[in-house]
């Protein structure tokens, strides 16, 4: 398994942050139990350049194979922002969107879409505590780096200014000692005569 990878996405009107783990996605319910981020819906036809017909993909987490010049290639959907797997590597599509191009096993890249319309994401019914144990192992290994928290060069070198705000002594003297107040400063205004 690769480095942890973090995003955020709106899921029962809540934004929630989201962990990739694998092939697999990983966010925390209200109650601070971990689930899995899954698609729920009717399967769907996936079109690939070069088939005649498309690909009928259910969301049960099935693949689909299928050969390209003698070479075969498998294919099934993920999870929000890595909607679709083929040959194990994830692709970011939008259903009933534009085509993407992936490079399959003939080492040729092919336009494939995705028929509409978008699945529901749902958080999994019961907590997923091996895929947590997964994604706490992966953690220690690869910590995730959150750029939203990360600090700016300019805004690390504010903070660590020291600023001495305490008064001193004889030092806030209203008039200044070394300068004496000459009769024309002391004069009131007419604000009504300034323009």
């Amino acid at each position: 398994m690769g480095l942890l990878v973090k995003k955020s996405l709106r899921i029962d009107n809540k934004l929630r942050t989201i962990y990739f783990v694998g092939c697999q996605t990983l966010t925390f319910s209200d109650d601070n139990e971990p689930r899995e981020l899954i698609f729920q819906g009717p399967p769907r036809n996936v079109f690939v350049e070069g088939f005649p017909h498309p690909f009928y993909l259910g969301f049960d987490g099935r693949a689909v194979e299928f050969e390209t010049e003698g070479k075969w290639n498998i294919m099934r959907f993920g999870s929000p922002f890595r909607e679709i797997y083929i040959n194990n590597h994830p692709y970011e599509a939008q259903f009933g969107g534009p085509h993407f191009t992936a490079v399959l096993a003939d080492n040729k890249a092919h336009r494939i879409q995705l028929d509409g319309p978008p699945p529901r994401v749902i958080m999994s019914a019961t907590p997923a505590y091996d895929l947590y144990k997964t994604y706490k192992s992966l953690l220690l290994q690869h910590p995730v780096h959150d750029k939203s928290t990360e600090q700016r060069p300019f805004e690390s070198a504010i903070q660590a200014q020291d600023v001495d705000m305490r008064l001193k002594d004889n030092i806030l003297q209203y008039p200044p000692t070394s300068v004496e107040p000459t009769p024309e400063s002391m004069k009131d205004v007419d604000w009504r005569q300034i323009t």
